[in-house]
C-alpha cells in the first residue's frame, strides 16, 4: 500500500520557517557590483517562497484536504484503512491513498504494525458480516506470514489471540450450523473459506515465533494464550502449524481433554464454538485430520491419550477419522509389536467393557463400524495374538481374551475370516520379520480356526469361505522358511521360494466338496489340517524343485509326496510320507536339515497352538 501522507504539525512549522526565512531574506541590501549574482538568487529565492511554497504550504493548513477526504469517509474505520487510521487518530498525520502508486499486494512494517493493533480491538461479527473485509484480512495475512520480519512487526502489536481467535471461531460454528440449517452455498463455501484462510494465516505469522528446529513445545509456547481460547478455536489454529510429531501429540491431547470436560455452552455467555452446533467438523475431528498427516504423531498421541480413551472415541463428529488416528498409530510400517501392543490391547478392552455406549456414541457415522475398525485394529498383528507369542503380552488369557472380543462381532469375524486381503497383510508382512518363526505363522491359522470354532460357525457355506481365506493365510506362512532356515546357506535357496493361493496343492484343496465332517469340531480341525498340510507340500515341492536346479538333488527325486485327501489325518500322513521320500533318496546333511525345517517344524508347530487354544 502507498500513502500521500503530512503531520500537519509539521507543516505547520513549516510555514512559520518560510515566512521567517522570506522575511529575512528581504532584509538582505547590498549595492557592491561583485555580489550582483548573489542577490539575484536572493530576489529568485523570495519569489519562488511567496509564489509557490507558502502559498501551498497556508493551503494545505487552512484547509486540510487529506485528513478531510478521510474522516469524512464511510470507510475510514474498515480494516483495510488501519495504517490511515492509526496514523491519523494516533499520530494527527493527515493521510490517504496513493491512488497513483497504491499495490494492495504490497505490505510494509508499518501496515502489518498498525494491522496487529486494530485486530486487537476489532469487532468480529461486524468484520465476518463484511465479506470485502474478510477476503482482504486473508489476503493480509497471508503476505504477512509468508515474511519473517513482517510477521515480527505484526506480533509486536498483536496480543489479542483469545479474544480474536474465539470471535472467528465462533462466527465459523454459527455460519456452519446457518448454511446446513437452510443457509446459502455462498456463506459455507465464501465466509467460511475465507475465516479458514485467517485461521491459516494467524498460524503461518506465529510460525515464524516458534524456536528453530522446535521439539516438545509447551502449548502456550505454540498459540499464545491457548490455556484461555476455547479448544475451537484453539484447533483452527493449531491444525495448519508445522508442528513436530511429539508437540502435535501433546497439544491435542491437551485440547481434546478440556473439549471432553468443558460443558456445552448453549445458553449461556460464552462464544458459540462447535458444541452448540453439532454441525460439521469439531475440534476432534479438526485436530485428527492434522494428526493423520503424521503416524508418529499419531502414535505419541496413542500413547498419551491411554488413561482417556473417551477423548479419542466419543468425541469427532466423525468416529471414522479417530479409528483412522489409531491404525495410523499402530501400523507394523512405522510401529514395532511392543509400542503396537502397548496400544491395541487397551483399545480392544476399552469397546469390551463400554460395548452398549459404544453403540450410542458412534452411532453418527459409526455405529457397528467400530466393530470392524477392531478387525482392522488386529489383522496386521495376528502373529502377536497367538498364545506362543509375547511381544504384545506374556498373558496368553488377556491376548486371547481380546482377540475372542474381536470376533464376537459377526462383520469383525467375517472381515478377519473371509477378507483375505485384510487377514493375511499382517502374516505377509510379519514373514520378513526374524520374530516371524514358521510356527507362529502356523499358530495363526490354528488361532483363527479355534476361535471361529468357539463361535459355533455353523454354516457349510462360510465355513467354505474361511476356509478359502485360511488355506491363503498358510500359503503365505510357507514364505516365511526363508527368514528362520537354520542351514548356512538356506535362506538364499529359499528366497526363491514363493508359494501363493494358485499353487498346485491348495488349488487342489479349494476345487472340491470334500467336506462331511461329524461334527463342527472334527471338521474344523480337518480343515486345519489340510490348510497346513497344504502349505508344508508347497514349501517342500519348490524346495526340492530349486535345490535340482542347483544340482544339490538329481532329478528322480520329483516330484515329491503330494496332499492326500483320502485320509482323516492328512498332517500325519504327509509327516510319514515325507520321511519315507527322503530316507528313499538318501537326503541328509544340510539339504536334509533345511527341508524338515520348512516341512515337519512348521506343521508341528499347530499342534501345540492347537491345545492352548483347546474349549475349556
Amino acid at each position: 500500500m502507498s500513502l500521500l501522507a503530512y503531520d500537519p504539525e509539521r507543516v505547520g512549522r513549516l510555514q512559520r520557517a518560510m515566512g521567517e526565512a522570506a522575511d529575512g531574506l528581504r532584509a538582505i541590501s547590498c549595492t557592491d557590483p561583485a555580489a550582483a549574482d548573489a542577490m539575484r538568487v536572493v530576489r529568485a529565492t523570495i519569489c519562488q517562497l511567496d509564489s509557490t511554497w507558502l502559498p501551498l504550504v497556508t493551503g494545505l493548513v487552512s484547509c486540510d484536504p487529506l485528513s478531510l477526504r478521510q474522516r469524512r469517509s464511510e470507510r475510514i474505520d474498515d480494516l483495510d484503512q488501519s495504517l490511515i487510521r492509526v496514523m491519523s487518530s494516533g499520530y494527527g498525520w493527515a493521510v490517504q491513498h496513493d491512488p497513483l502508486s497504491d499495490d494492495p499486494a504490497t505490505v510494509t512494517p508499518q501496515e502489518a504494525r498498525a494491522l496487529g493493533a486494530t485486530l486487537n480491538e476489532i469487532d468480529v461479527t461486524a468484520l465476518v458480516n463484511d465479506p470485502v473485509q474478510l477476503h482482504w484480512l486473508a489476503r493480509q495475512l497471508a503476505i504477512i506470514g509468508g515474511d519473517a520480519g513482517l510477521s515480527s512487526q505484526f506480533l509486536a502489536n498483536f496480543h489479542e489471540w483469545a479474544r480474536l481467535c474465539d470471535g472467528l471461531g465462533s462466527e465459523r460454528a454459527h455460519r456452519l450450523a446457518a448454511a446446513s440449517t437452510g443457509g446459502t452455498m455462498n456463506e459455507r463455501t465464501a465466509v467460511v473459506a475465507d475465516l479458514d484462510a485467517v485461521f491459516a494465516g494467524l498460524a503461518d505469522v506465529q510460525q515464524h515465533a516458534l524456536p528453530n528446529g522446535h521439539t516438545d513445545l509447551a502449548a502456550a509456547v505454540v498459540v499464545p494464550q491457548i490455556d484461555r481460547m476455547n479448544p475451537y478455536s484453539a484447533a483452527l489454529v493449531v491444525q495448519h502449524l508445522r508442528l513436530d510429531s511429539t508437540t502435535l501429540a501433546f497439544v491435542t491431547d491437551s485440547l481434546l481433554r478440556r473439549w471432553w470436560a468443558e460443558p456445552i455452552a448453549s445458553g449461556s455467555d460464552d462464544p458459540t464454538t462447535d458444541a452448540d452446533h453439532f454441525v460439521g467438523a469439531n475440534t476432534a475431528d479438526v485436530l485428527f485430520a492434522a494428526l493423520l498427516c503424521d503416524a508418529a504423531a499419531c502414535r505419541k498421541y496413542m500413547q498419551l491419550a491411554l488413561p482417556h480413551l473417551d477423548t479419542v472415541f466419543a468425541t469427532a463428529d466423525d468416529p471414522r477419522l479417530a479409528f483412522r488416528v489409531v491404525l495410523a498409530g499402530t501400523a507394523p510400517s512405522t510401529t514395532d509389536a511392543a509400542v503396537a501392543g502397548g496400544i491395541v490391547l487397551p483399545v480392544i478392552e476399552y469397546f469390551s467393557q463400554a460395548e452398549y455406549r459404544c453403540d450410542v456414541v458412534l452411532c453418527d457415522g459409526g455405529g457397528g463400524e467400530w466393530r470392524l475398525f477392531l478387525a482392522d485394529l488386529v489383522a496386521p498383528w495376528l502373529v502377536q495374538f497367538t498364545p506362543l507369542n509375547e511381544q504384545f503380552s506374556d498373558d496368553p488369557d488377556r491376548t486371547k481374551h481380546a482377540l475372542a472380543f474381536v470376533f464376537e462381532g459377526d462383520a469383525a469375524r467375517a472381515r478377519l475370516l473371509t477378507d483375505a486381503a485384510s487377514s493375511t497383510a499382517g502374516v505377509r508382512a510379519a514373514a520378513g520379520d526374524d520374530a516371524a518363526r514358521p510356527q507362529d505363522i502356523a499358530a495363526v491359522v490354528t488361532m483363527l480356526y479355534r476361535l471361529a470354532l468357539e463361535t459355533d460357525v455353523a454354516d457349510e457355506q462360510a465355513r467354505q469361505q474361511q476356509f478359502d481365506s485360511l488355506a491363503t493365510l498358510a500359503s503365505i506362512a510357507a514364505s516365511a522358511a526363508t527368514g528362520v532356515a537354520p542351514v548356512v546357506g538356506g535362506a538364499a535357496l529359499l528366497a526363491g521360494v514363493v508359494v501363493d493361493g494358485g499353487s498346485a496343492s491348495l488349488q487342489t484343496v479349494l476345487s472340491g466338496n470334500m467336506f462331511d465332517p461329524e461334527g463342527v469340531e472334527d471338521d474344523a480341525l480337518y480343515r486345519k489340517a489340510l490348510a497346513l498340510t497344504a502349505a508344508a507340500t508347497d514349501v517342500l515341492a519348490a524346495a526340492a524343485l530349486q535345490l535340482v536346479a542347483d544340482g544339490q538333488l538329481p532329478p528322480t527325486v520329483l516330484p515329491t509326496p503330494q496332499l492326500d485327501l483320502t485320509t482323516k489325518y492328512p498332517d500325519r500322513e504327509f509327516r510319514h510320507a515325507y520321511e519315507a521320500w527322503a530316507n528313499g533318496h538318501q537326503i541328509g546333511g544340510d539339504t536334509r536339515a533345511l527341508l524338515d525345517s520348512a516341512v515337519n517344524e512348521f506343521a508341528n508347530a499347530a499342534m501345540v497352538s492347537d491345545s492352548v487354544y483347546a474349549r475349556a
